[in-house]
């Protein structure tokens, strides 16, 4: 790495309007940074974000781990007929999750084709899509009289 200066930009923070001494600020004949300063502090930033980071995201695993433990002790304690019906909700439970964001996403997909025929921006099929099929046509036929 070479011992180069980083300097503010030509003219200063303010344009390069002059300051009320006449002087144009930023006309600094010290650099504010070597350049291994400045890539020491990068090299800071970086690490601290990535602390950061990998502090968050390591609390969140023991939350996620702690709420599987309590679970798992909660189930060993139900006989097996409960268990087999709380293992039958969960699948149930997912299974209709799965299914809702399914018919949301097919409703995007029928708005966008919609627009398309209209001659509209299919982009806009994340902002008028409905809950349902009737909902969305009447979103994009407001949006077309508008």
């Amino acid at each position: 790495m070479s011992n180069q200066a980083i300097n503010e930009p030509a003219g200063g923070s303010n344009g390069g309007n002059p300051q009320p001494g006449g002087q144009p600020q930023g006309q600094n004949k010290e650099p504010l940074f070597t350049q291994e300063q400045f890539q020491a502090e990068v090299d800071r930033r970086v690490t601290e974000a990535l602390k950061t980071a990998q502090d968050k995201w390591n609390s969140e695993l023991e939350v996620k781990l702690k709420n599987e433990r309590d679970e798992a002790a909660r189930l060993a304690k139900l006989s097996a007929e409960e268990r087999a019906k709380e293992e039958f909700e969960k699948r149930v439970k997912d299974f209709e999750d799965r299914e809702k964001k399914y018919n949301s996403e097919r409703l995007e997909f029928e708005c966008a084709k919609q627009l398309s025929r209209e001659g509209l921006p299919p982009e806009l099929s994340g902002i008028l899509t409905g809950t349902t099929a009737e909902k969305t046509k009447s979103n994009i036929d407001t949006f077309k009289v508008k």
